[in-house]
C-alpha cells in the first residue's frame, strides 16, 4: 500500500508540476534526514544564472533537499523545480510567498522539520545551519530572521526560517491576512499574520543579524562577516562568488579539522609518553622494546615496510593535493603526517608484549627478530602473534606464536579532583536583598561540599549607598566562607566586572561566572567540577528560571513557592541564556576574555560562548537541575541597540507565567467584568 502511495505521489507529478516526490520515508536499515526543506524563489532568467551554481556549491548538502518554484509556465530541466499555478508574472512578491507556503503544508509538512525560504542570490552554510536546527525544538512555533528595525517581522531578503508547526498553524489564515492589509511587502504581511494569529514575533536573537547577513555589495566580502556565525548570506550578484563562498568556508574547515588533528597527535604523545616510549634511534632488530611504526588490524595482517603500503611518488602526490586544498600558509603540515601521528591512537600494542617474551627466550643466541607483524584475532577467545627469528643472513631459523587471552573489561574511575580551588565571580550592583539571600545559600552550599571554594565579590558602588549594606553582609559571611571584595568605582557594566573578578588569579584557576539570583547546591559545584576540563571544554549548564510569583500564586491565600520544584507551572529551562559560565582562565584568556566593548544589558555571555567555539573549545551544555534563576524583573533600557532591546523585552516576558496560569488570570478577569 505504502508503495502504491509512493508511486501515484510520483505520477502526478507527471500531470501537475506542483509538487516534486522525494523518497523521505524511513525504512528498515535506512536512515533518512528530513531535517529542512530549503524553497527557493526564482524566475527562469536567475534560474539559468543561479540554479546549477546553488546545486554545485551547497545545494547538495543540504540536511534534506531544495526547490526551486516558478510561476505557472512549464519548466522543462534538469533542476528541482515547482510551478505555482497560481502564480504568474504580474504577481506580487506576497501571492508568490504565500503561495508557496500552502504548497510546503499541503505536500511536504509531513516531511521535514524545518522550511526555509529564501531568494536565489543566496549562499548558505549547510553544517551550520544544521547544528543550529538540531538545537532547536521544532514542535514549537518558531518564526526566525533577520529582524528588521520595526521590531516584529524578519527581512525576507536575508531569509525566513519556520518550522513546520508554524507553517502548518499559519496557512489556513494567509487569505484573511492579505485581505486586511495593503502591502505589498511579503515579509510585512507575513509578519503582520503571524503575530496576530500565532501571537508570535520574529525571534529577536541578537546574533541572529550576524546569522542571517545582509551583504551590502553583493560580492565576495569575508573580512566584513563573522565567518563562525554566519550560514545564510544575500545577495550573491555573481555566480562566480557564490563558488567563492564555497571556497571560502571549505578551507576555513579544513584549517580546522587539521587543528584538531595535531591536538589529537600532541594528546597522544602525552599519553604515551613513558619510560618504555623513550627509545634509542636504531632498527627494531637490535632494540626488542621499540615500537615498528605501522599497526593494522583484520583477521590476519601481514605488514612490512610503510613504502609497501604508500611509495614515496604516492605519497607526495597525497600532500600535494592536500595542501594545494587548503592552502600551504593555513598549516605547515603535510597529509601523511596527520595519518601517521595519528594511526596510533586505536592501537592496543600487544604485539610489544610478544616481541619481550619472545625476545626472553633467545637471548642466548645470535638470533634477530623480524619486525614485520603477523597479529590474528580469533572470534571473541585470543590475540594471536606471530614472531619470525632470523639468523646474521636474513634466513628465518624459527617462528614463534604467542597468544593472549581476552581478560575481563578494565574500566578506568577518574574522581573528581578536589584539591583545585572553585573561583566564583559575583558581579554585584545594589540588590541587597537578593545579595543577602546568595550568601546565605552560598555558605549552605559550600559547607556540604567537600572541596575549597572561594567567592569573589565584585562591588560597584552606587549612588544610593546600597554598596555599604552588601559589604558590611559580606564582612559578616567571612568567617563562614572564604570571601573577596573588591570594590569597582567604575559606571557598571557586568562584563567589565566578570573581567576584574579575574584579575591576579594563576592560569590555573577554575572560574564559575554566577549571577545574584541565582540558586545552587552542592551539587552544582561538583558538576561544575567534572564538566569543566582545562585546555579542552567549558560547562555553559541550563538552569531553570523561575516565573513571577504573583502569577504562580494567583488566587491562593497561603502560597510557598519551593526553590526545588521544577514543574513547568513554577518555571522553564532558560535553554536561551549563556549567564552562567565554568572554564579555566587559561582556556578564559586563550578566547580573548568578555569582550568589554559590549555595554548595557546581554550579550557578553552569548559573545563569550561563540568565541569559546571558534577557538576549539568544546561548549558541554546541559541541564542542570540545581541551578534555579529566582524571579526578578529585567530592566531594558532603552539606549540599547533595538536587537538587544528586543531580546531583553522577551526574556522578560518569557519568564512572566505558564500558559496555563495565564490563561486562568485572563478566564476569572472575564468573569469578574460579566458579573
Amino acid at each position: 500500500m505504502c508503495v502504491a502511495g509512493y508511486i501515484l505521489g510520483c505520477t502526478y507529478r507527471l500531470y501537475s508540476q506542483n509538487y516534486i516526490c522525494f523518497d523521505v520515508r524511513e525504512e528498515e536499515n535506512e536512515i533518512v534526514n528530513n531535517l529542512l526543506m530549503v524553497a527557493v524563489k526564482s524566475t527562469r532568467r536567475y534560474l539559468i544564472r543561479y540554479g546549477d551554481t546553488i546545486m554545485k556549491t551547497w545545494g547538495s548538502d543540504i540536511p534534506g533537499h531544495v526547490l526551486f518554484f516558478l510561476n505557472n509556465k512549464p519548466y522543462k530541466g534538469d533542476l528541482p523545480v515547482i510551478t505555482l499555478s497560481d502564480v504568474h508574472n504580474g504577481s506580487t512578491s506576497v501571492e508568490k510567498t504565500f503561495s508557496i507556503l500552502k504548497t510546503l503544508s499541503a505536500a511536504y509538512s509531513k516531511q521535514y522539520e524545518w522550511f526555509l525560504i529564501i531568494e536565489d542570490q543566496t549562499f548558505v552554510h549547510p553544517e551550520r545551519l544544521e547544528s543550529f536546527l538540531r538545537k532547536v525544538n521544532s514542535r514549537k512555533n518558531w518564526y526566525m530572521g533577520r529582524l528588521m528595525k520595526s521590531e516584529w517581522y524578519c527581512e525576507s531578503e536575508t531569509g525566513i526560517l519556520l518550522s513546520r508547526h508554524a507553517v502548518n498553524m499559519i496557512v489556513p489564515h494567509l487569505d484573511q491576512c492579505v485581505q486586511k492589509t495593503e502591502s505589498t511587502e511579503d515579509d510585512v504581511v507575513l509578519g503582520s499574520c503571524i503575530k496576530q494569529y500565532l501571537d508570535i514575533s520574529c525571534t529577536g536573537s541578537v546574533e541572529f543579524g550576524e546569522m542571517f547577513v545582509n551583504n551590502r555589495g553583493g560580492l565576495f566580502y569575508s573580512d566584513k562577516i563573522n565567518s563562525d556565525l554566519a550560514f545564510l548570506i544575500h545577495p550573491i550578484l555573481r555566480p562566480t562568488s557564490m563558488y567563492q563562498w564555497a571556497r571560502y568556508f571549505q578551507n576555513r574547515n579544513a584549517v580546522r579539522q587539521r587543528i584538531k588533528l595535531m591536538d589529537l597527535q600532541q594528546e597522544i604523545l602525552l599519553m604515551n609518553f613513558d619510560e618504555e616510549n623513550i627509545k634509542d634511534e636504531g632498527s627494531d632488530e637490535t632494540n626488542p622494546d621499540s615500537e615498528p611504526e605501522v599497526d593494522e588490524y583484520g583477521d590476519t595482517m601481514e605488514i612490512g615496510d610503510e613504502n609497501e603500503v604508500f611509495n614515496d611518488t604516492e605519497r607526495d602526490k597525497m600532500d600535494n593535493d592536500f595542501n594545494s586544498r587548503v592552502g600551504e600558509d593555513d598549516y605547515p603540515y603535510n597529509f601523511w603526517t596527520l595519518i601517521q601521528n595519528n594511526s596510533n591512537l586505536h592501537a592496543r600494542n600487544t604485539h610489544k608484549a610478544a616481541r619481550k617474551a619472545v625476545h626472553s627466550l633467545v637471548s642466548n643466541k645470535n638470533w634477530i627478530l623480524s619486525p614485520t607483524k603477523y597479529i590474528r584475532f580469533s572470534s571473541g577467545r585470543t590475540v594471536e602473534n606471530i614472531i619470525i627469528a632470523k639468523n646474521d643472513m636474513e634466513r628465518t631459523v624459527a617462528s614463534f606464536h604467542t597468544y593472549q587471552k581476552y581478560t575481563e573489561p578494565e574500566v578506568k574511575f577518574d574522581d573528581v579532583d578536589d584539591t583545585d580551588t572553585i573561583w566564583v565571580i559575583l558581579p554585584l550592583f545594589k540588590k541587597v536583598r537578593a545579595f543577602r539571600i546568595f550568601l546565605d545559600m552560598f555558605a549552605d552550599a559550600v559547607a556540604k561540599y567537600n572541596g575549597q571554594v572561594h567567592l569573589r565579590v565584585v562591588l560597584n558602588v552606587d549612588v544610593d549607598g546600597e554598596w555599604k549594606i552588601n559589604r558590611a553582609y559580606a564582612r559578616q559571611m567571612q568567617d563562614r566562607i572564604n570571601l573577596e571584595l573588591i570594590i569597582a568605582t567604575a559606571k557598571f557594566d557586568r562584563g567589565t566586572a566578570k573581567a576584574l573578578g579575574t584579575r591576579d588569579l594563576p592560569n590555573s584557576s577554575l572560574l564559575v561566572f554566577i549571577d545574584v539570583d541565582i540558586y545552587m547546591d552542592k551539587s552544582f559545584l561538583t558538576r561544575v567540577r567534572w564538566n569543566t576540563i582545562y585546555n579542552r571544554q567549558v560547562y555553559f549548564p541550563i538552569c531553570f528560571s523561575q516565573y513571577h510569583p504573583k502569577i504562580i500564586c494567583f488566587q491562593q491565600e497561603k502560597c510557598q513557592i519551593n526553590v526545588k520544584n521544577l514543574e513547568n507551572r513554577y518555571g522553564f529551562w532558560r535553554d536561551f541564556g549563556y549567564g552562567m559560565v565554568s572554564m579555566y582562565k587559561v582556556d578564559y584568556q586563550r578566547v580573548g576574555g568578555f569582550d568589554l566593548t559590549i555595554k548595557g544589558w546581554g550579550y557578553e555571555d552569548v559573545d563569550l560562548n561563540s568565541r569559546s567555539v571558534f577557538h576549539g573549545l568544546t561548549v558541554f551544555r546541559a541541564v542542570d537541575p540545581s541551578l534555579v534563576h529566582i524571579y526578578h524583573k529585567k530592566q531594558c533600557a532603552k539606549s540599547l541597540p533595538t536587537v538587544r532591546r528586543y531580546s531583553c523585552l522577551m526574556s522578560d516576558k518569557m519568564q512572566l507565567g505558564y500558559v496555563g496560569e495565564l490563561s486562568k488570570i485572563v478566564e476569572s478577569i472575564q468573569n469578574t467584568k460579566t458579573k
